[in-house]
């Protein structure tokens, strides 16, 4: 068939990485780590984002890698990127930038030159086709044609299905939005985004006095709230609810 050899490529290029399987999770999680070491940068050096050369590599290869775990690492990208804006200066921007654009690009003809040829031209054209393609990008897709339910679709407690009948994604969708519906209603669903929504300082929002750590904390909801549209992302990667919460603890309990 022809989709066998895509499917190996993708299987063989990405089960990677310390969990045996690399996939969007993954990528996120990834993002995550490297927002992780922005700020312990940034706090190491009171207050200032003062990256030395190693510091930088290290972010580099961290994105790299979340590169190529999944091509949905482009929006944890943009995040990191609006944070790094938000610590630092145009100076301090402009360096990492152009410094993190030639790594990348030196990196990925280095991952390139070193990729079977069985599977260069797969890993060439999965990596490029998000630029080349945009909206129309395959899997994009694929995610686009699963927004098939509205809201009568879903009860107030839910089916208490995560799986299909044959280990399948339950009602045959992938968003993360609707498992979480189709698994514990309405109901769960409120309770659920109320326990992502708790590691915001309301306090702050309400009296539109926002510091540089909800600035930071609301970006990061902002992520897995259109993470979620992907897919359970909190779910699919438990441990990143642990990261968002010890990244509140340590911005807003700095001692």
């Amino acid at each position: 068939m022809k989709g066998d050899g895509v499917l190996d490529g993708a299987m063989s290029l990405r089960m990677i990485g310390i969990t045996g399987f690399s996939a969007y999770s993954t990528g996120f999680v990834q993002m995550l780590c490297a927002i992780c070491f922005l700020l312990f940068i940034f706090y190491k050096n009171n207050r200032n984002l003062k990256l030395n050369k190693n510091e930088s590599i290290v972010l580099v290869l961290i994105i790299l890698s979340a590169i190529i775990s999944a091509r949905s690492s482009f929006l944890g990208i943009l995040i990191f990127l609006l944070i790094f804006f938000k610590l630092s200066n145009f100076k301090q921007s402009f360096k990492f930038i152009m410094l993190a654009i030639t790594l990348l690009i030196g990196l990925i003809i280095t991952v390139v030159s070193f990729v079977p040829a069985e599977f260069k031209d797969f890993f060439i054209n999965w990596l490029t086709e998000l630029f080349v393609s945009g909206t129309d990008t395959g899997s994009l897709q694929a995610n686009v044609n699963m927004f098939i339910y509205d809201f009568h679709d879903f009860s107030l407690i839910g089916d208490s299905r995560w799986f299909g009948d044959n280990n399948d994604y339950y009602m045959n969708t992938d968003v993360g939005w609707y498992r979480v519906l189709f698994s514990v209603g309405y109901l769960g669903l409120c309770v659920w985004i109320l326990i992502i929504l708790s590691i915001i300082n309301w306090k702050e929002i309400l009296s539109l006095k926002i510091s540089v750590e909800s600035w930071i904390i609301l970006l990061l909801v902002a992520y897995v709230f259109i993470m979620t549209f992907k897919g359970a992302i909190l779910f699919d990667s438990f441990q990143s609810l642990f990261i968002l919460l010890s990244i509140k603890i340590a911005l807003f309990h700095k001692n």
